[in-house]
């Protein structure tokens, strides 16, 4: 008997399979014991057991796949362990160099990106200790009213003699990766007080990151009675026409329907060994190999898709727009005005660019200019920033390293949120001195 297990062990087609039978066995007796004793799912619960799962999947993959290179090149048993442990170097090597690399390691903290990124950094890095107790951008404290917008509380009903403008708007008006001194709607709020007096007006932001146009129509509609505007004031970035995902495709929502849960798997085995890093690249290109082979379209493929004049996003979008346009007329407010926001690739901040990168630079302004028109015909005041970035940049006045809030973050950068607030004071001023004159003579006859 002992023979011959020792003839099976030298088997190379059986240790070839044993991965497998092992697999087998062990996941197919935790299904069977689990719709015999467990509560029929098929999956036990067992704590320890749910934590060696991922790695025992690992093992037994990469016993796999050392047994196919033992066939295939005639290894010998030495040579197997030899490879391996390389192997187990290299990945722990290329893991290092990538924790080394990170961003995010050496600077200022974010709860959305260590959110977004948990599977990486929930074993390795220790966020600060009250980040749970409130939301941070890039080192930037964050307070919220009760309708969680990050604005002081709206007063309701408003003063007499109070001038309001309501801001609506996604990340960019929320003020991503800014303190709220450098938030451009603080500094409007700032600069028409010392206009006009800081008893006679207000700037409310009620901007969500996230929100695309369809959904800040909904926050006018629901919310128009209590912040009762003079002057509604709309901040639009390029993916704000689409209410799902910037990169959400029907072929990638269909790949993660029918991957994902294994994909996930995949990460939480590099994870439970420690290759969070690894695990991160190496799902990230089996999706950069799905967009390279056609099954699923980039991110600007995708996005561009709601640029279509027929998809049902731009119908809404453009139903949205007219949606808040009379509302504003309801309110008795002067037309509405829209800040169509420049970012990150979508002017020529006057660096060299290769082809690809005109493209893309191109593209992202033919959207942006799209979206300008589209917020005109709807009868918006409008203001394109396209045009006053590439001035300022051929003035060599701002420069691509300050366009983005960091490197790892493509919101606008404090220097942006300054432009956006000078040039809109320009727009805002002439619509609302009539009617700020018109309170103050009301407020003198009293």
């Amino acid at each position: 008997m002992k023979e011959k297990i020792k003839n099976l062990l030298r088997n190379k087609i059986f240790l070839f399979c044993l991965p497998i039978i092992i697999y087998i066995i062990i996941f197919g007796g935790e299904y069977l014991f689990d719709i015999i004793a467990g509560d029929g799912d098929g999956n036990i619960t067992i704590p320890l057991f749910v934590k060696l799962k991922p790695f025992l999947r690992l093992i037994l993959f990469l016993y796999l796949i050392f047994n196919i290179f033992t066939i295939l090149f005639k290894m010998s048993i030495g040579q197997f362990i030899f490879n391996f442990g390389f192997v187990i170097v290299v990945l722990y090597g290329f893991e290092f160099y990538l924790k080394k690399q990170d961003i995010f390691l050496k600077g200022p903290f974010d709860s959305g990106y260590y959110y977004s990124n948990l599977s990486k950094y929930e074993n390795s890095y220790t966020p600060p200790k009250d980040y749970k107790k409130k939301y941070v951008t890039w080192g930037n404290s964050t307070k919220n009213n009760k309708y969680n917008f990050r604005d002081d509380s709206i007063i309701y009903p408003k003063p007499n003699g109070l001038f309001r403008i309501m801001v609506l708007g996604d990340s960019f008006t929320w003020g991503a990766g800014l303190a709220e001194s450098e938030m451009y709607t603080n500094r409007l709020d700032s600069m028409l007080k010392k206009q006009f007096g800081d008893q006679s007006i207000e700037v409310v932001n009620c901007a969500l990151a996230g929100s695309p146009t369809v959904r800040e129509r909904n926050i006018l509609r629901q919310l128009k009675d209590t912040v009762q505007p003079d002057l509604i004031l709309i901040g639009f970035c390029s993916n704000d026409p689409q209410p799902q995902s910037e990169d959400y495709s029907i072929e990638k929502e269909k790949f993660q329907k029918k991957w994902g849960n294994r994909l996930t798997k995949i990460q939480k085995a590099a994870d439970f060994v420690r290759l969070n890093y690894f695990g991160e690249v190496l799902i990230n290109f089996i999706y950069l190999m799905q967009e390279k082979m056609g099954n699923i379209p980039s991110g600007t493929v995708a996005l561009g898709r709601v640029y279509d004049k027929s998809s049902k996003e731009w119908k809404d979008f453009e139903k949205a727009l007219k949606d808040i346009k009379n509302m504003s007329d309801s309110l008795n407010c002067p037309a509405p005005i829209a800040g169509i926001f420049t970012q990150f690739r979508s002017f020529n901040a006057g660096e060299k660019l290769n082809e690809k990168e005109m493209e893309q630079v191109n593209t992202s302004k033919s959207w942006i200019n799209q979206a300008s028109d589209a917020y005109a015909a709807a009868g918006f005041n409008t203001i394109n920033f396209i045009p006053i970035f590439e001035d300022l940049a051929k003035q060599n006045k701002i420069k691509l390293d300050e366009i983005k809030v960091n490197p790892l973050d493509g919101h606008p950068s404090a220097k942006m949120n300054k432009v956006f607030a000078d040039e809109l004071l320009k727009k805002i001023i002439p619509v609302i001195a009539p009617k700020m004159d018109s309170l103050k003579n009301s407020k003198t006859i009293k």
